[in-house]
C-alpha cells in the first residue's frame, strides 16, 4: 500500500475516532432561552459569538467567554442613539437594571445582570454541577446639554457563582 493511502486511512481512522469520542462526552452550550424577552436581554443575545472572545474573563467554548464587547457596544449605542436620559434610564428599570448618577453632571452609569444556562447536548450527565454562566453590564452614558445620549462606554463582568462539586 503506497503512503499516500496509508496516510489518508490514518486520517480518516483519527476522525472517526474523535468523532465517536465527543458522542460519548457531555459537551454543554450555551441556552439563552430561561432569559427574559426584554430589550436588555436581547443585547446579551445579540452580542453572542464564535470563539471565547474574552480570554482574560473566562475560558472554553460556552458561558461569559462567548458574548462579544465590541458587538454589545454597536448594538448599545444604536438601541439608545439621541435618546433623552430620562427615557434610557427607564428602559434600564423597566428590563430589570438600575441607573446611578455618574461623577460628572452629564454622566450616568446604568447596569444589569442577566443569567443563562448550559445546556447539555453530548452524552447524557448529571449537569447539576454545572455552574449558570452570568454577566453584568455596566454602560456609562455621556448626555449632551439637552439631556441626549452622546456617547456611551461599556464594560462586561463575568459574574458566574460557581457550584461547589458533589460527589
Amino acid at each position: 500500500m503506497s503512503r499516500l493511502k496509508k496516510g489518508f486511512i490514518g486520517v480518516i481512522i483519527v476522525s472517526m475516532a474523535s468523532i465517536m469520542a465527543g458522542c460519548y462526552l457531555p459537551k454543554g452550550v450555551d441556552d439563552f432561552s430561561v432569559m427574559g424577552n426584554d430589550t436588555l436581554s436581547d443585547l446579551v443575545r445579540n452580542s453572542y459569538g464564535d470563539g471565547n472572545l474574552t480570554p482574560e474573563n473566562s475560558f472554553g467554548v460556552s458561558g461569559v467567554g462567548r458574548i462579544s464587547k465590541s458587538k454589545m457596544e454597536l448594538l448599545a449605542n444604536d438601541l439608545f442613539a439621541k435618546q433623552e436620559r430620562n427615557k434610557i434610564e427607564a428602559t434600564f428599570v423597566k428590563n430589570g437594571g438600575n441607573c446611578v448618577e455618574g461623577v460628572v453632571q452629564r454622566d450616568a452609569v446604568c447596569s444589569f445582570v442577566r443569567k443563562w444556562k448550559l445546556k447539555n447536548i453530548g452524552a447524557p450527565f448529571d449537569t447539576s454541577n454545572w455552574s449558570d454562566p452570568a454577566l453584568k453590564v455596566n454602560i456609562k452614558f455621556r448626555f449632551d446639554e439637552h439631556d441626549r445620549m452622546q456617547d456611551l462606554f461599556l464594560e462586561i463582568i463575568n459574574v458566574t457563582e460557581c457550584k461547589e462539586i458533589r460527589g
